[in-house]
């Protein structure tokens, strides 16, 4: 079929096995996507696997049984596939496929082992088995993981499967210009039974335990990401070149099994199910090793049907080799499922297939080839003859329940003798038995060595790097601005904040427009840059010109009558009211998914925070419940945006003992703050000063980005009116005199992703396209944490000395020759 070689996209799940699915009769489930690719899909409805992962992962990607490949075990030497085997993705190479893995590998951690080895061009993986476990990196998680990206360590952002599904949904997107193979292999709904939050809560209500929750959320989440990804395929218009497979590794997850009701929905117990199978993951029965397989090619193969044929994971290789217009090889296990795909009613030759556990203590291989304790069967296209012992008619009685081994003896001794010439000829295959010593683990070596070097990088963040002072802006655009100004962004800076706010009344244009041609023309300049919309949170005035002139209205308003012969009001968005935060949450979202914006900077996040000025405005019980209609704003825009795209809020302060820490609490809804106004003429105090570092340095621990807003220490000594009527040139001499201050600060508590912002205004003509050379003198890295002697601080960089002493209000920063 060279003529005609689809694209490939595969989805390989891990633990979740046959009846899982509403479409395989689950009763409460709720799969609609997968249901829906199974009714355009030929489905195998007697697909055989192996009962563990990595003997089935072995066999799908060579054709050849799992213990052929060298793989007896989960665990150590015994999970790695032989190097003298040729995998499914160098195949695929040859015949001019692109490849890609996302997800789950555990077929061998060392080196030449890796994916990147056997025949992918993009790989991005967990470690090892599962994530978190001991070969994994050390504390990973399931939420914000890390991963191993091309060779080198990042740390990605939001749920593990939503991660694997964006970056494969991204590098298809890149290479839908030429045949490739994405291989997506999730880690759920394998243990620890993890639920996204989502599916955590709406479980929790139906009374399931929290394994159970993890379990089947993390099955729903599967879910959702194949219907984004199907959805994607039907968008850019691949439906017919593109062939959709969708596979369980193994049988279901022993907690499936639970008897009894596990919840209620609807006044309707809940209770598991199994498809009227036997056995679960880990055993040789039908539950153990069948699972669904769909196979979606629109246009080539039928849809809706069912294939009732015996077909097994060594049948994958040799039928993707042929679909994609090569020859299969003529000495592996496997043969093509082709002929089926286009006829299920073909005469298919009668077989038989082996399972064994597999989990033999090391040494033990030759006594294992009867073990009981672990497991061994025989498949032929009617019977399952397990442990020698049990005999069971597939055909009429699928979930094993009559053992009618005293009744077929003939039959008996033909699959016992089958399975003992099967063992004779795998058994020197078994090439791992007595390795002893694996070589270093790199997701320890390796990931250690760069995190200690060059950092892990946050994928979606802005590029970092110590080798000057890392830097931000902050400034409005109007309506845009001239060529060299875009030009000055772009030689200066990869991470900016911008608005097209104050627009004039009679504009045709909107912010999101504006800022969108801005964006635009910085990132043709710079690609690296990440550009952030801002927009504002709690006032409206002053707030942009949008294309969504939808507001609900009814403002708050507030009426300060603290200064004589003047009563000052003030407009607030009323963010208690649901219409009120889906308007803002959506036109936060439309400024970031329908532009061209990388993420969004939210002003005035802190409003109804204690000693914030919804609370100064209408007191400390409805600021209360302003707080509570904020957080669901920025949740909801998490939601609207997606994990990939960057959320900052304004302001984070640090305290001092007489007040409150301000923008703590909405750290974890989002990527992270801008520190406003640092040494400001308002801030006197060096308790706040100190709590202010000491907040910057932890919130980037956590992983956080800040942006240090260090304005120049000359405003205390001037007004901000009589600063704009002073020569601009006067200004831009005492402010590079006096930044030294801010900028120390800046460094004694700055950690990767923390980025120092500097201006005397906010219009790019007062100060934030001026530049200070001494931000482009050599810095490198720091050389461990700030010392701290009462007020004052040191720190070392690798080319640069700096002290601070705040209660003085003096600093230094000693810059070192670059060597």
């Amino acid at each position: 079929m060279a003529e005609e070689r689809p694209n490939i996209i595969f989805i390989l799940t891990d633990d979740q096995g046959y009846g899982q699915l509403g479409c395989q009769g689950h009763p409460w489930l709720e799969t609609p996507h997968i249901d829906k690719l199974h009714s355009e899909s030929i489905s195998f409805t007697d697909f055989q696997v192996s009962p563990t992962c990595s003997p089935t992962r072995a066999a799908l990607l060579t054709g050849n049984v799992p213990f052929k490949n060298g793989v007896t075990h989960t665990g150590g030497a015994r999970s790695r596939m032989t190097l003298d085997a040729k995998t499914l993705p160098q195949y695929l190479q040859e015949l001019g496929y692109t490849t890609g893995i996302f997800g789950k590998w555990h077929l061998g951690y060392e080196e030449p082992y890796q994916p990147g080895s056997r025949g992918f061009n993009e790989v991005f993986i967990h470690g090892y088995g599962g994530i978190g476990q001991p070969q994994d990196v050390q504390g990973n998680t399931y939420y914000d993981p890390v991963i191993r990206h091309n060779g080198k360590f990042v740390k990605t952002k939001g749920f593990c499967t939503d991660v694997f599904f964006n970056q494969a949904i991204s590098w298809i997107d890149t290479n839908r210009t030429k045949p490739f193979f994405a291989y997506i292999s999730t880690n759920a709904p394998h243990s620890p039974y993890i639920a996204p939050n989502d599916k955590k809560e709406k479980f929790s209500k139906y009374g399931l335990n929290s394994s159970e929750q993890g379990f089947y959320g993390m099955i729903e989440n599967i879910d959702e990401n194949v219907g984004r990804l199907l959805a994607k395929i039907d968008d850019w218009g691949m439906d017919s070149n593109t062939l959709v497979i969708f596979m369980s590794d193994n049988g279901f997850a022993r907690l499936a099994c639970k008897e009894g009701p596990i919840g209620k929905r609807h006044n309707i117990p809940l209770v598991n199910y199994q498809a009227g199978l036997k056995g679960h993951k880990k055993t040789v029965y039908e539950g153990g090793t069948r699972v669904p397989a769909f196979f979606r090619w629109k246009g080539k193969f039928n849809e809706g049907v069912e294939c009732k044929a015996l077909t097994a994971h060594i049948d994958f290789l040799p039928t993707l080799i042929e679909i994609a217009g090569g020859t299969p090889p003529r000495e592996i296990d496997g043969r093509s499922l082709l002929p089926l795909l286009q006829n299920v009613d073909v005469p298919w030759e009668p077989r038989n297939l082996f399972f064994h556990i597999g989990r033999w203590q090391d040494g033990k291989a030759d006594q294992s080839q009867y073990d009981r304790t672990q497991g061994f069967a025989v498949r032929n296209s009617r019977y399952r003859l397990v442990n020698n012992e049990e005999l069971y008619d597939i055909l009429n009685d699928r979930g094993e329940i009559n053992n009618i081994i005293e009744e077929k003896p003939e039959l008996v001794g033909e699959l016992k003798a089958a399975y003992d010439t099967w063992w004779q000829q795998v058994r020197p295959f078994m090439v791992n038995e007595k390795v002893k010593k694996l070589a270093p683990n790199p997701f320890h070596v390796e990931y250690n060595k760069q995190k200690s070097t060059e950092g892990i990088p946050v994928t979606g963040y802005p590029e970092f790097s110590w080798d000057k002072v890392p830097v931000s802006v902050h400034f409005g655009i109007g309506e845009g601005l001239e060529p060299h100004q875009y030009d000055f962004i772009a030689k200066h800076f990869d991470f900016i904040t911008l608005t097209a706010g104050r627009l004039p009344a009679d504009s045709k244009s909107s912010a999101e427009i504006e800022s969108a041609k801005a964006a635009l023309a910085i990132k043709a300049r710079n690609p690296k840059a990440k550009v952030l919309y801002y927009w504002a949170s709690d006032k409206p005035k002053g707030q942009s010109k949008l294309t969504n002139q939808t507001y609900p209205g009814n403002y708050l308003i507030h009426k300060d009558k603290s200064k004589k012969g003047n009563i000052q009001t003030t407009e607030y968005f009323d963010v208690t009211r649901k219409d009120v935060q889906d308007w803002w949450s959506n036109a936060a979202a439309d400024a970031v998914n329908k532009y061209a914006c990388d993420g969004i900077y939210i002003d005035g996040a802190t409003a109804g925070t204690p000693d914030g000025p919804y609370s100064r405005a209408f007191g400390s019980k409805r600021a209360a419940n302003l707080d509570k209609g904020v957080v669901a704003m920025l949740t909801a825009t998490r939601e609207k945006i997606g994990p990939d795209k960057l959320m900052l809020f304004n302001p984070l302060h640090g305290f001092d003992i007489k007040s409150k820490p301000l923008g703590q609490e909405y750290l974890p809804l989002t990527d992270g703050a801008m520190i406003d106004d640092f040494a400001r003429m308002r801030i006197q105090s060096k308790e706040y000063m100190a709590n202010t570092i000491k907040t910057m340095e932890t919130a980037a621990k956590d992983g956080k980005i800040i942006i240090f807003k260090g304005w120049p220490r000359f405003l205390r000594a001037w007004r901000l009116g009589e600063m704009r009527q002073t020569p601009h040139d006067n200004i831009l001499s005492q402010a590079r005199r006096d930044i030294t201050f801010p900028l120390a600060c800046f460094l004694i508590g700055a950690e990767p992703y923390c980025y120092f912002c500097y201006s005397w205004g906010w219009e790019p003509n007062q100060g934030s396209l001026d530049w200070y050379p001494v931000l482009d003198k050599p810095l490198g890295p720091p050389k461990g944490d700030a010392i701290q002697k009462g007020w004052t601080f040191s720190r070392q960089y690798q080319h640069a000395s700096v002290f601070v002493d705040l209660e003085n209000a003096v600093a230094r920063i000693d810059w070192r020759n670059k060597k």
